[in-house]
């Protein structure tokens, strides 16, 4: 592989020393052992997280070559229903899921894009939408981590601090081998879009959760309109009607063909979770900022996520509104961003882990009441901080 790596919208470069690009568990014990404790070693996927995660002039090691379904039980899921996987970190989400399809499973929700690998989209706090689900780490039953000392750990409920910490660990407590999930059978899905108002969408945003499986919307400051998104199980109805609503775009199918949108042009993103309650407050301050420039085409997201009790997920102890805003990835996006989070900040706003934020080390730990739980746990895994970069040196201790 070569000596520089960069994220996939390109506001994150770096030159490691050395590069590795493990196929097996035993290959990644092996460079791990190599370079500890000694050298600093960070793991990276896909790339698409816009903060320093992956950034290293150390050791970096590329999970692409850590791939597939390692092993598949029916019988383990709830009930009887459904089962539990086990994958490979470095698997893409989108080769996951149409193996997992093979075999008669499907995740419970999924995010926007399906091209992350699977360890890094857990590792940053990944969601979808929905008042039924979580972050994607809420679909995680047990972790394998190679941990400093070249150990491979099994990570489960019953390790209690140590799991939580692990679904959500921003790769700060070991490198992630593999994953185990909870899945449910296959099922298909129906996906509606209609054009509205920004202000009809605010309106019926409570109705379109109740009423649907999954609802969100992104808002197009350019058209100044709202593509209300729903997805429903095959057959059930996409209440509520919505006042002047335009249907734009139907597809039905496979729920993992019909969750992921693909994203053919890079951007660089910023995305805060807020109380749910606040959410539409926040979303209008949000247009008013975009509506007073003259720099923002990009339209603005809006997610629901579960509130959760994984210590460093954003939807930690809340049910969580999630808005994003983004810029084109040639584009000056600074100023913008700081903008906005001004905005996410006065309503208590958290971070996504992977898009860009500014906030520092004290900002952070404030902001979970279960920060110092997963500290512990941090320490306790990697008292030599090999897996800490200068980025996550700056989050855990200023």
């Amino acid at each position: 592989m070569s000596d520089h790596w960069e994220n996939w919208s390109g506001s994150v470069e770096a030159a490691p020393t050395d590069v590795y690009q493990p196929e097996s568990e035993a290959d990644l014990v092996e460079v791990v052992k190599r370079h500890a404790p000694e050298d600093t070693i960070r793991a990276v996927g896909a790339g698409h997280s816009f903060t320093r995660l992956g950034e290293t002039d150390d050791v970096l090691v590329s999970m692409e070559g850590l791939t597939g379904v390692e092993s598949v039980d029916h019988e383990a899921g709830d009930a009887g229903e459904g089962g539990y996987a086990t994958v490979r970190a470095g698997t893409r989400l989108e080769e996951m899921n149409a193996a997992l399809a093979e075999e008669g499973l499907a995740m419970e929700n999924m995010g926007d894009i399906d091209q992350q690998r699977l360890a890094g989209a857990l590792a940053t706090g990944t969601h979808g939408t929905g008042t039924d689900f979580g972050v994607l780490a809420a679909q995680v039953a047990e972790i394998r981590l190679v941990t400093a000392d070249g150990e491979v750990l099994t990570l489960s409920p019953a390790e209690g601090d140590r799991f939580g910490a692990g679904q959500v660990s921003l790769g700060a407590l070991g490198i992630v081998s593999a994953v185990t999930l909870d899945l449910l059978p296959a099922y298909e899905v129906e996906m509606v879009k209609r054009a509205v108002d920004l202000e009809v969408a605010l309106e019926y945003i409570e109705d379109l959760l109740a009423h649907n499986r999954h609802a969100e919307f992104f808002w197009y400051p350019e058209e100044d309109a709202a593509k209300v998104k729903t997805i429903n199980r095959t057959g059930q109805a996409h209440g509520p009607d919505l006042p002047g609503a335009t249907v734009e775009e139907t597809e039905a199918g496979p729920s993992h063909e019909v969750f992921p949108s693909v994203r053919d042009i890079r951007f660089n993103e910023m995305e805060y979770g807020v109380p749910a309650a606040d959410g539409p407050a926040a979303m209008r301050e949000v247009s008013d900022l975009v509506a007073s420039r003259d720099d923002v085409s990009f339209p603005v997201e809006y997610r629901y996520v579960r509130g959760d009790d994984i210590p460093l997920s954003p939807a930690y102890g809340r049910d969580t509104v999630f808005i994003a805003v983004h810029k084109y990835h040639k584009k000056p996006y600074a100023d913008f961003f700081a903008r906005a989070e001004e905005i996410f900040r006065s309503y208590g706003g958290r971070p996504h882990w992977g898009k860009h934020h500014n906030r520092t080390a004290a900002d952070l730990s404030s902001l979970y009441p279960r920060w110092d739980d997963f500290q512990a746990a941090r320490r306790s895994l990697d008292p030599d901080g090999v897996f800490r970069n200068g980025y996550v040196r700056e989050l855990f201790e200023g």
